[in-house]
């Protein structure tokens, strides 16, 4: 029994072990001094390097072994983030105006064991901005930027009137595509019948003339009996007549001007 309690208090002493070990807390990223003056340091570059127009000396500075970031551990995780970094900054000079790099001396930041995000405060002539710097990594292994993009600091109207605009112009892109589409639609039995019609000549064209049919003689003989005789429901001349004009037509004998009048019963 002794044994069975020390077995189990020996256990619950593991468990309590390494529920401690579980709560200890991870060291950050870095500390938040150095993470503030790593992103100054990068802003006054990246806005030095877009105003001078040198964005490559910028890209060169992080890739390169003789950079001065890369020499002290601070690297891009990938060439796109170079990119993204420019282009965000220069759109964004568009509503700032010009950037005085030596005015870039504040920032703030949010420090996590995974990640330190600084936000550096850009002062331009227009506008006021913001670039949004994120640094992963660790002090053995070196620290890399996976994210610099730059946000102007627009007013609550501003902010109205661009999503103003931007649902004003989905809805007009949208309403555009759909009155265009009725339009193909009712365009559509127009085009049907004009194809239609090309191919009808076409093919009238194309075919060879039929042969006009034949005049049955008999027919006018026995139209013309069947107009002059007026025996009422007696048919026999009508026939007669029929027969007299088929006979006359096989044997060439023209059937113009003969007419039946009277039919009477031969005596014998």
């Amino acid at each position: 029994m002794k044994k069975l309690i020390y077995s189990l208090l020996a256990a619950l002493c593991l468990m309590s072990l390494t529920a401690c070990g579980n709560q200890v807390e991870k060291e950050p990223v870095m500390q938040q001094e150095a993470a503030e003056n790593v992103g100054v340091a990068v802003a006054q570059y990246l806005v030095a390097a877009v105003d001078a127009g040198e964005e490559e000396n910028f890209k060169f500075q992080f890739y390169s072994a003789s950079g001065s970031f890369y020499s002290v551990g601070l690297g891009l995780t990938g060439t796109e983030v170079a990119d993204k970094a420019v282009e965000s900054l220069k759109s964004a000079l568009e509503d700032t105006g010009s950037i005085n790099y030596a005015d870039i001396n504040s920032a703030t930041s949010v420090i996590s064991p995974e990640r330190a995000d600084v936000t550096v405060d850009l002062v331009g002539e227009l506008k006021n901005a913001k670039m949004e710097i994120s640094i992963e990594g660790n002090k053995y292994e070196g620290y890399k930027i996976s994210n610099i993009a730059t946000n102007v600091d627009y007013t609550m109207g501003e902010k109205m009137s661009k999503a103003f605009m931007n649902l004003l112009l989905g809805m007009g892109m949208a309403f555009s595509v759909l009155i265009l589409i009725s339009l193909v639609i009712s365009l559509l039995p127009g085009i049907d019948s004009a194809i239609s019609g090309m191919k009808k000549k076409k093919t009238e064209k194309n075919a060879a003339p039929a042969p006009a049919p034949a005049p049955a003689p008999a027919a006018p003989a026995a139209a013309a009996a069947a107009t002059e005789v007026s025996g009422g429901d007696d048919v026999i001349p009508v026939v007669i007549t029929a027969a007299i004009a088929q006979y006359m037509s096989e044997n060439g004998v023209s059937a113009g001007g003969y007419y039946v009048r009277s039919i009477r019963r031969a005596r014998r």
